[in-house]
């Protein structure tokens, strides 16, 4: 019976890892010499060793033969993750370090331990790398030891979290239903660890990227158009049937720009439109490029930028407009918290007035019989509960002094009417 176990294992040891070298062998992480990305083997000719070992690997990291990095990391962080609770890990967790030991830069890209039995004393010679034999810094995969400007790796999915607002709350904007944990097999986006609670596991380099497998680009384990692997898990309010969930404006990549979105139309790119989940110039938010700059995206004609049919950013070189050329103010629930307002941090980013998630190209309603009625529906008269300030915070003064101030607000999650988002 022993016997017969063995032979299983075996049988699906060596089965599978034929299947994934296939998957591997016309991909950027085929590293022999047979490769067909800029980075490779000089002269050795086996594919899996540059990870995996069957045997004799190193310690508490089976089946591994690449070394393992010890650095140690900036971790990504938000100030809305922090101020609704959400913690955030304290360093990268086994599994997204395995990763990691080739593109944070730090381990030589051929330092593995073993190859055909002999234990290797220097790092396999390899093209493509830099002086060190390390991943250079100029090269799309080098993420570096700042993952600030990263997907969070090693968090936890927690959709149990809520903000409360002075009006409504605000959930995390997790699916409920999350992703599986640990299946195997599994062609799909998962988490990991296991689900207690509201906690149903925890994310890592491999729950959205197959290293395997490079059919949907970047080794993505499902395809990202229309945010199919995006929305799998973030399940933002309002998104269906905004302007950037639909609109078949043509996908315009500015000059220069070293990440082009890969998608024909700006519904197509979904979230990729304004975000990189990696190396994206707009920390804390993963977006494309510095605040209202991912808005204009450059000299793109499918933005808001001077060149775009939505042409914002010349309304902002009038003589009196809002500053939204401040840097450094505007964080998404500044709201709620009286330090991020005030004459020492006043500012108006396009945020403040304008939820991309759920702006929609409506034109605002104006009402044919009172200024403000009470009921929302398809024809609503709000003003902010349509078209391009669909789903923006506010505020509500709770005290109305005859010429005086007012000195106490209500926030609101989502304004129900104009002068509440001018009020902020």
């Amino acid at each position: 019976m022993k016997a017969l176990r063995l032979v299983i294992l075996l049988f699906f040891f060596f089965a599978f890892p034929l299947v994934a070298e296939g998957g591997i062998a016309n991909s950027k992480h085929n590293l022999s010499v047979s490769g067909p990305g800029t980075v490779k083997a000089v002269t050795e000719t086996e594919l899996c060793i540059f990870c995996h070992i069957p045997h004799n690997t190193r310690p508490a990291v089976p089946l591994w033969n690449h070394e393992v990095t010890q650095a140690a990391y900036q971790m990504y962080t938000s100030d809305y993750l922090t101020r609704a609770g959400y913690a955030t890990p304290a360093d990268v967790g086994q599994r997204s370090r395995l990763c990691l030991s080739c593109h944070d830069g730090t381990v030589a890209v051929g330092s593995v331990y073993m190859v055909r039995g002999v234990t290797q004393t220097v790092p396999l010679p390899m093209i493509g790398v830099d002086a060190t034999g390390k991943l250079p810094s100029t090269l799309a995969g080098y993420l570096g030891l700042d993952l600030r400007d990263d997907h969070p790796v090693s968090i936890k999915y927690d959709v149990g979290v809520t903000i409360p607002f002075g009006g409504g709350v605000r959930t995390i904007e997790l699916n409920a239903t999350a992703p599986a944990i640990n299946p195997k097999p599994y062609r799909g986006v998962k988490l990991y660890g296991t689900a207690i609670g509201t906690i149903k596991g925890y994310v890592e380099c491999t729950s959205c990227h197959d290293p395997h497998d490079d059919t949907n680009g970047k080794f993505l384990v499902i395809s990202n158009a229309y945010a199919a692997l995006c929305t799998t898990c973030h399940s933002k309010d309002g998104w269906i049937g905004s302007i950037h969930q639909i609109s078949t404006k043509p996908i315009n990549n500015p000059v220069g720009e070293t990440q082009p979105i890969g998608y024909a139309s700006v519904a197509e790119a979904g979230c990729m439109a304004c975000h990189k989940s990696h190396s994206g110039q707009g920390i804390p938010y993963l977006l494309r490029k510095v605040e209202e700059n991912t808005c204009y995206y450059g000299n793109s004609t499918s933005c808001h930028g001077t060149l775009g049919a939505k042409n914002i950013s010349s309304v902002f070189s009038r003589a009196k407009t809002h500053p939204v050329a401040l840097s450094g103010r505007h964080s998404n629930l500044d709201v709620l918290y009286a330090t991020d307002l005030g004459a020492t941090n006043r500012h108006a980013e396009c945020y403040d007035c304008h939820n991309p998630h759920q702006a929609k190209d409506l034109p605002k309603r104006v009402p044919a019989a009172a200024w403000y009625p009470s009921s929302v529906g398809a024809t609503s008269n709000r003003i902010s509960n349509s078209g391009a300030l669909t789903g923006a915070t506010g505020v509500q003064p709770t005290t109305s002094p005859l010429w005086a101030a007012r000195t106490s607000y209500t926030t609101l999650n989502s304004a129900d009417y104009e002068y509440q988002i001018c009020y902020k």
